[in-house]
């Protein structure tokens, strides 16, 4: 491994005899340069784009400009804490982060813990089986099952709060 003092995209140009300019970034900022040039963001300069999957991740644009932060650490929304007491550790170490609260794997353990309180629930016999997934509790949610309407009910004001969070720091046009 050699070391160098070009910048990283220098590197590749030149391992690659590339002569042509190289970016080289975070996905989530690639998507909200995209928005901005060919989705809903077209006429906009202050956007947001929200991506979650393992983690929850923020694209940021204001005026036009995508922002990174001097650490790149911008745009970073799933560690802001929204819960402090919160006991769940994320994957950053904090506790009560916004991806942790509104993650996938939370909502099935908290599902999974719940089920002794209510075996009126048709989660009970998925989570008897061991065969609870989150499109099961979607799908006992619009069946109208309570317990599974509370779950998701938890989320949503995790979601709502964090929402609110973000467009409070940055007044997004969309």
């Amino acid at each position: 491994m050699c070391s160098s003092d070009l910048p990283l995209s220098e590197m590749f140009q030149k391992a690659l005899s590339l002569d042509v300019p190289l970016y080289i970034d975070n996905q989530i900022r690639f998507q909200v340069f995209a928005e901005k040039m060919l989705g809903l963001g077209r006429d906009k300069k202050n956007i947001i784009v929200l991506e979650g999957g393992d983690g929850l991740v923020a694209g940021i644009m204001v005026k036009v400009e995508i922002k990174r932060g001097v650490h790149y650490l911008a745009g970073e929304v799933g560690h802001m804490i929204l819960c402090p007491d919160d006991a769940t550790e994320c994957s950053c170490g904090g506790k009560g982060c916004f991806e942790v609260l509104v993650s996938i794997s939370r909502l099935l353990s908290r599902a999974e813990e719940g089920i002794p309180g209510h075996p009126e629930s048709v989660l009970s016999s998925a989570g008897n089986t061991g065969s609870l997934t989150i499109e099961a509790v979607f799908q006992a949610a619009e069946n109208g099952d309570t317990f599974a309407r509370e779950l998701l009910s938890e989320v949503l004001k995790w979601f709502t709060i964090g929402i609110s969070n973000i467009i409070l720091m940055y007044d997004p046009e969309i």
